[in-house]
């Protein structure tokens, strides 16, 4: 037997609120309420993808790192003039 959905969520909301969210659902094909509840639901099984712009400032950061050790190893391990 299917779980019935019998318990509700709710929140309130301002009008332009209510506006707002109601072209987000529209803009993806949906009523109001299925978006809501496919975005409150997707939190029980949240995926941590990063967008691409986080990728792309993460990859600098590891680069310029790698960079950095591979100086700074280079500077420790290189005799010293004498």
């Amino acid at each position: 037997m299917p779980d019935l959905r019998v318990r509700t969520v709710g929140t309130r909301v301002c009008e332009e609120e209510y506006q707002a969210l109601e072209k987000l659902a529209a803009a993806r094909g949906q009523t109001l309420s299925e978006w809501t509840r496919q975005v409150v639901l997707a939190q029980l099984n949240p995926t941590t993808t990063a967008n691409p712009h986080e990728e792309m400032v993460t990859a600098e950061v590891l680069a310029l790192r790698e960079i950095l050790l591979n100086v700074l190893f280079r500077m420790v391990n290189e005799p010293s003039p004498s």
